[in-house]
Protein backbone atom coordinates (compact mmCIF):
# COMPACT_ATOMS: atom_id res chain seq x y z
CA UNK A 1 0.00 0.00 0.00
CA UNK A 2 1.44 3.42 -0.90
CA UNK A 3 2.74 5.66 1.84
CA UNK A 4 1.45 9.15 2.46
CA UNK A 5 3.22 11.50 0.05
CA UNK A 6 3.83 15.06 1.14
CA UNK A 7 4.60 17.68 -1.52
CA UNK A 8 7.64 19.90 -1.51
CA UNK A 9 7.30 23.51 -0.52
CA UNK A 10 6.57 24.68 -4.08
CA UNK A 11 3.82 22.14 -4.73
CA UNK A 12 0.51 23.87 -5.64
CA UNK A 13 -2.52 24.02 -3.42
CA UNK A 14 -5.30 26.03 -5.00
CA UNK A 15 -6.34 28.76 -7.34
CA UNK A 16 -8.02 31.86 -5.95
CA UNK A 17 -11.72 31.12 -5.29
CA UNK A 18 -14.46 33.67 -5.83
CA UNK A 19 -15.09 36.31 -3.17
CA UNK A 20 -18.49 36.47 -1.47
CA UNK A 21 -20.36 39.66 -0.68
CA UNK A 22 -18.86 39.68 2.82
CA UNK A 23 -15.33 39.64 1.43
CA UNK A 24 -14.57 36.18 2.83
CA UNK A 25 -13.04 33.74 0.39
CA UNK A 26 -14.62 30.33 0.55
CA UNK A 27 -13.97 27.13 -1.35
CA UNK A 28 -16.53 24.58 -2.54
CA UNK A 29 -18.16 22.66 0.31
CA UNK A 30 -18.29 20.12 1.67
CA UNK A 31 -14.79 18.69 1.46
CA UNK A 32 -14.93 15.46 3.42
CA UNK A 33 -12.17 13.52 1.69
CA UNK A 34 -9.95 13.30 4.78
CA UNK A 35 -10.69 12.71 8.46
CA UNK A 36 -8.62 12.35 11.64
CA UNK A 37 -9.71 10.20 14.58
CA UNK A 38 -7.93 8.38 17.38
CA UNK A 39 -4.44 9.09 16.02
CA UNK A 40 -5.35 7.81 12.56
CA UNK A 41 -5.73 9.78 9.33
CA UNK A 42 -8.12 8.49 6.67
CA UNK A 43 -8.19 9.87 3.14
CA UNK A 44 -10.28 9.00 0.10
CA UNK A 45 -8.39 8.76 -3.19
CA UNK A 46 -10.52 7.67 -6.13
CA UNK A 47 -11.81 4.22 -5.25
CA UNK A 48 -9.39 3.72 -2.32
CA UNK A 49 -9.79 4.58 1.35
CA UNK A 50 -6.31 4.76 2.92
CA UNK A 51 -5.66 4.87 6.66
CA UNK A 52 -2.32 5.99 8.14
CA UNK A 53 -0.87 6.72 11.53
CA UNK A 54 -1.38 10.48 11.84
CA UNK A 55 2.11 11.23 13.15
CA UNK A 56 4.39 8.71 11.47
CA UNK A 57 2.51 8.23 8.20
CA UNK A 58 2.75 4.46 8.62
CA UNK A 59 0.12 2.61 6.57
CA UNK A 60 -2.47 0.92 8.81
CA UNK A 61 -5.37 -0.20 6.63
CA UNK A 62 -7.06 0.26 3.27
CA UNK A 63 -10.17 -0.79 1.41
CA UNK A 64 -11.67 -0.08 -2.00
CA UNK A 65 -15.16 0.87 -3.15
CA UNK A 66 -16.71 2.49 -6.19
CA UNK A 67 -17.36 6.24 -5.94
CA UNK A 68 -16.21 6.98 -2.39
CA UNK A 69 -17.98 10.24 -1.51
CA UNK A 70 -17.47 11.34 2.11
CA UNK A 71 -15.67 10.39 5.32
CA UNK A 72 -16.35 11.60 8.85
CA UNK A 73 -14.50 10.99 12.12
CA UNK A 74 -16.34 9.52 15.12
CA UNK A 75 -15.50 10.33 18.73
CA UNK A 76 -14.53 6.74 19.64
CA UNK A 77 -11.71 6.75 17.08
CA UNK A 78 -13.64 5.14 14.24
CA UNK A 79 -14.69 6.45 10.82
CA UNK A 80 -17.92 6.42 8.82
CA UNK A 81 -17.41 6.40 5.04
CA UNK A 82 -20.20 6.80 2.49
CA UNK A 83 -19.94 5.47 -1.05
CA UNK A 84 -22.29 4.97 -3.98
CA UNK A 85 -23.06 1.29 -3.33
CA UNK A 86 -22.39 0.91 0.40
CA UNK A 87 -21.87 2.69 3.71
CA UNK A 88 -18.85 1.68 5.83
CA UNK A 89 -17.81 1.88 9.47
CA UNK A 90 -14.13 1.37 10.26
CA UNK A 91 -13.88 0.78 14.00
CA UNK A 92 -10.99 1.99 16.14
CA UNK A 93 -8.16 -0.52 16.03
CA UNK A 94 -9.69 -2.43 13.09
CA UNK A 95 -8.13 -2.77 9.64
CA UNK A 96 -11.31 -4.02 7.91
CA UNK A 97 -14.56 -2.01 7.68
CA UNK A 98 -18.07 -3.24 8.29
CA UNK A 99 -20.24 -2.88 5.18
CA UNK A 100 -23.78 -1.51 5.29
CA UNK A 101 -26.44 -0.55 2.71
CA UNK A 102 -25.90 2.78 0.96
CA UNK A 103 -27.54 6.13 1.58
CA UNK A 104 -28.31 8.36 -1.37
CA UNK A 105 -26.14 11.50 -1.53
CA UNK A 106 -27.70 14.27 -3.59
CA UNK A 107 -25.00 16.60 -4.83
CA UNK A 108 -22.46 17.94 -2.32
CA UNK A 109 -23.99 16.56 0.88
CA UNK A 110 -22.64 17.24 4.38
CA UNK A 111 -22.22 14.37 6.85
CA UNK A 112 -22.11 14.84 10.65
CA UNK A 113 -21.28 12.19 13.23
CA UNK A 114 -23.68 11.79 16.15
CA UNK A 115 -21.89 12.68 19.44
CA UNK A 116 -24.40 10.59 21.38
CA UNK A 117 -24.04 7.33 19.41
CA UNK A 118 -21.00 6.23 17.40
CA UNK A 119 -23.12 4.14 14.99
CA UNK A 120 -25.29 7.07 13.96
CA UNK A 121 -24.84 10.03 11.64
CA UNK A 122 -26.73 12.99 10.16
CA UNK A 123 -26.95 13.97 6.50
CA UNK A 124 -27.75 17.33 4.94
CA UNK A 125 -28.08 17.31 1.15
CA UNK A 126 -26.82 20.13 -1.06
CA UNK A 127 -29.55 22.74 -1.41
CA UNK A 128 -31.69 20.57 0.82
CA UNK A 129 -34.03 21.84 3.53
CA UNK A 130 -34.17 18.63 5.57
CA UNK A 131 -31.71 16.97 7.97
CA UNK A 132 -31.74 13.16 7.95
CA UNK A 133 -30.68 10.92 10.85
CA UNK A 134 -29.43 7.35 10.20
CA UNK A 135 -28.14 4.42 12.22
CA UNK A 136 -25.77 1.61 11.16
CA UNK A 137 -27.07 -1.57 12.82
CA UNK A 138 -26.93 -5.35 12.75
CA UNK A 139 -23.20 -5.87 12.10
CA UNK A 140 -23.40 -4.61 8.55
CA UNK A 141 -26.94 -5.62 7.68
CA UNK A 142 -29.08 -2.53 8.20
CA UNK A 143 -29.05 1.20 7.51
CA UNK A 144 -31.97 2.46 9.59
CA UNK A 145 -33.59 5.87 8.94
CA UNK A 146 -34.30 7.33 12.38
CA UNK A 147 -35.73 10.79 11.79
CA UNK A 148 -36.11 13.66 9.35
CA UNK A 149 -36.06 17.30 10.47
CA UNK A 150 -37.39 20.21 8.42
CA UNK A 151 -35.03 23.22 8.41
CA UNK A 152 -37.39 25.59 6.63
CA UNK A 153 -34.77 26.86 4.21
CA UNK A 154 -31.30 25.76 3.15
CA UNK A 155 -28.93 27.29 5.73
CA UNK A 156 -25.98 29.32 4.49
CA UNK A 157 -23.88 27.85 7.33
CA UNK A 158 -24.57 24.79 9.48
CA UNK A 159 -22.70 23.06 12.31
CA UNK A 160 -23.14 20.16 14.70
CA UNK A 161 -22.74 21.22 18.34
CA UNK A 162 -21.12 19.24 21.13
CA UNK A 163 -24.44 18.51 22.87
CA UNK A 164 -25.97 16.85 19.81
CA UNK A 165 -27.97 19.87 18.63
CA UNK A 166 -27.32 21.91 15.47
CA UNK A 167 -26.84 25.60 14.73
CA UNK A 168 -27.74 27.16 11.39
CA UNK A 169 -27.42 30.61 9.88
CA UNK A 170 -29.46 31.99 7.00
CA UNK A 171 -30.38 35.24 5.33
CA UNK A 172 -33.04 36.05 7.94
CA UNK A 173 -31.39 34.80 11.12
CA UNK A 174 -29.94 31.98 13.17
CA UNK A 175 -31.67 28.83 14.45
CA UNK A 176 -30.88 25.95 16.78
CA UNK A 177 -32.32 22.50 16.13
CA UNK A 178 -32.47 19.78 18.79
CA UNK A 179 -32.54 16.02 17.98
CA UNK A 180 -36.11 15.76 19.23
CA UNK A 181 -37.26 18.38 16.75
CA UNK A 182 -37.42 21.41 19.08
CA UNK A 183 -36.32 24.59 17.35
CA UNK A 184 -35.20 28.02 18.58
CA UNK A 185 -34.75 30.99 16.26
CA UNK A 186 -33.10 34.42 16.55
CA UNK A 187 -33.04 37.34 14.11
CA UNK A 188 -29.71 38.27 12.56
CA UNK A 189 -27.57 40.26 15.06
CA UNK A 190 -25.52 43.31 14.18
CA UNK A 191 -22.66 41.23 12.73
CA UNK A 192 -25.08 39.57 10.26
CA UNK A 193 -25.26 36.04 8.98
CA UNK A 194 -22.33 33.62 9.20
CA UNK A 195 -20.15 32.39 6.36
CA UNK A 196 -19.03 29.53 8.58
CA UNK A 197 -20.21 28.06 11.88
CA UNK A 198 -17.85 25.95 13.98
CA UNK A 199 -18.33 23.82 17.06
CA UNK A 200 -17.06 25.29 20.34
CA UNK A 201 -16.13 23.59 23.60
CA UNK A 202 -18.96 23.73 26.13
CA UNK A 203 -22.75 23.99 26.05
CA UNK A 204 -24.53 26.91 24.43
CA UNK A 205 -21.44 28.00 22.48
CA UNK A 206 -20.32 28.19 18.87
CA UNK A 207 -17.99 30.18 16.64
CA UNK A 208 -19.21 32.25 13.68
CA UNK A 209 -16.98 33.55 10.89
CA UNK A 210 -17.96 36.79 9.19
CA UNK A 211 -16.10 39.64 7.48
CA UNK A 212 -12.68 38.29 8.55
CA UNK A 213 -13.66 38.20 12.20
CA UNK A 214 -14.38 35.18 14.39
CA UNK A 215 -17.29 35.70 16.81
CA UNK A 216 -17.55 33.79 20.10
CA UNK A 217 -21.28 33.07 20.31
CA UNK A 218 -23.42 32.35 23.37
CA UNK A 219 -27.04 31.37 22.98
CA UNK A 220 -29.97 30.56 25.19
CA UNK A 221 -33.00 32.83 25.29
CA UNK A 222 -30.98 35.21 23.14
CA UNK A 223 -28.03 35.02 20.79
CA UNK A 224 -25.01 37.21 21.51
CA UNK A 225 -21.31 37.50 20.84
CA UNK A 226 -19.12 38.05 23.89
CA UNK A 227 -16.02 38.90 21.81
CA UNK A 228 -14.59 38.83 18.32
CA UNK A 229 -11.12 37.93 17.06
CA UNK A 230 -9.59 39.60 14.01
CA UNK A 231 -8.30 37.18 11.38
CA UNK A 232 -6.13 37.69 8.30
CA UNK A 233 -7.86 38.85 5.16
CA UNK A 234 -8.90 36.32 2.51
CA UNK A 235 -9.61 33.42 4.89
CA UNK A 236 -9.95 30.13 3.00
CA UNK A 237 -10.57 27.71 5.86
CA UNK A 238 -10.09 27.42 9.61
CA UNK A 239 -10.52 25.23 12.67
CA UNK A 240 -11.09 26.31 16.28
CA UNK A 241 -10.84 24.58 19.66
CA UNK A 242 -11.09 26.59 22.87
CA UNK A 243 -8.41 29.29 22.49
CA UNK A 244 -6.58 27.63 19.60
CA UNK A 245 -7.14 28.60 15.97
CA UNK A 246 -5.65 27.18 12.78
CA UNK A 247 -6.35 29.43 9.78
CA UNK A 248 -5.55 29.07 6.10
CA UNK A 249 -5.51 32.29 4.08
CA UNK A 250 -4.15 33.96 1.01
CA UNK A 251 -0.76 35.60 1.46
CA UNK A 252 0.32 39.11 0.58
CA UNK A 253 1.10 38.16 -2.99
CA UNK A 254 -1.41 36.77 -5.46
CA UNK A 255 0.11 33.30 -5.47
CA UNK A 256 1.03 32.88 -1.81
CA UNK A 257 -0.76 30.83 0.86
CA UNK A 258 -0.33 31.07 4.63
CA UNK A 259 -1.18 28.57 7.36
CA UNK A 260 -1.05 30.08 10.84
CA UNK A 261 -1.61 28.84 14.38
CA UNK A 262 -2.96 31.23 17.01
CA UNK A 263 -3.42 30.62 20.72
CA UNK A 264 -5.10 33.07 23.10
CA UNK A 265 -5.22 35.57 20.25
CA UNK A 266 -1.44 35.44 19.69
CA UNK A 267 0.15 34.06 16.54
CA UNK A 268 2.47 31.18 17.47
CA UNK A 269 3.68 30.22 14.01
CA UNK A 270 2.99 30.74 10.32
CA UNK A 271 3.96 28.63 7.31
CA UNK A 272 4.05 30.24 3.84
CA UNK A 273 4.47 28.76 0.40
CA UNK A 274 3.79 29.34 -3.28
CA UNK A 275 0.36 28.18 -4.43
CA UNK A 276 1.51 27.58 -8.01
CA UNK A 277 3.10 24.55 -9.62
CA UNK A 278 5.07 23.67 -12.72
CA UNK A 279 2.84 22.59 -15.63
CA UNK A 280 4.19 22.01 -19.15
CA UNK A 281 7.06 24.38 -18.55
CA UNK A 282 4.96 27.16 -17.01
CA UNK A 283 3.28 28.07 -13.76
CA UNK A 284 -0.38 27.12 -13.19
CA UNK A 285 -2.91 27.28 -10.36
CA UNK A 286 -4.96 24.46 -8.88
CA UNK A 287 -8.71 24.63 -8.39
CA UNK A 288 -9.82 25.62 -4.90
CA UNK A 289 -12.26 22.70 -4.70
CA UNK A 290 -9.25 20.36 -4.39
CA UNK A 291 -8.28 21.92 -1.07
CA UNK A 292 -9.26 20.52 2.33
CA UNK A 293 -8.08 21.46 5.83
CA UNK A 294 -8.59 19.11 8.78
CA UNK A 295 -7.36 19.65 12.33
CA UNK A 296 -7.50 17.24 15.25
CA UNK A 297 -6.62 19.22 18.36
CA UNK A 298 -6.83 16.02 20.39
CA UNK A 299 -4.15 14.39 18.22
CA UNK A 300 -2.26 17.68 17.69
CA UNK A 301 -2.34 17.17 13.92
CA UNK A 302 -3.02 19.62 11.09
CA UNK A 303 -3.63 17.96 7.71
CA UNK A 304 -3.96 19.76 4.39
CA UNK A 305 -5.01 18.02 1.18
CA UNK A 306 -4.69 19.28 -2.37
CA UNK A 307 -5.97 16.67 -4.79
CA UNK A 308 -3.82 13.58 -4.20
CA UNK A 309 -1.09 15.47 -2.33
CA UNK A 310 -1.16 15.59 1.46
CA UNK A 311 0.83 17.60 3.97
CA UNK A 312 0.68 17.62 7.78
CA UNK A 313 2.06 19.56 10.73
CA UNK A 314 2.31 18.81 14.44
CA UNK A 315 1.03 21.52 16.78
CA UNK A 316 4.25 22.05 18.67
CA UNK A 317 4.92 24.65 21.37
CA UNK A 318 5.62 27.77 19.37
CA UNK A 319 6.92 26.12 16.21
CA UNK A 320 5.44 24.25 13.26
CA UNK A 321 6.85 20.76 13.21
CA UNK A 322 6.44 18.86 9.91
CA UNK A 323 4.81 15.44 10.18
CA UNK A 324 7.16 12.49 9.80
CA UNK A 325 5.78 11.14 6.53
Amino acid sequence: MPAVVFPRERTPLLAAPAATDSGILVTTRPRQRIAISGGRLLRLMGSDALVHHALSGRAIASFSADDLQAAVAVLDGSFIVLARDHSYRLSAGSDAPEKYPPVALLGASSVFSDPQDTNRFYLLHARGTELFHYSLEGDGRFLVPLARFELGARPLAFAALSDGSFLGSGATGYFRLFPGGKRTAWPNPEWGWAERLLTAHGLGRAWALGANRLYDLRFGDELKSIRSIALPEAILDLAVHRERIVALSRGRSEHQLELRYLRNGTERWVVKWDARFEDDGGLADVRGAELELRVSFRDQIVALRRGRALRSWVLGSGVALPGRH
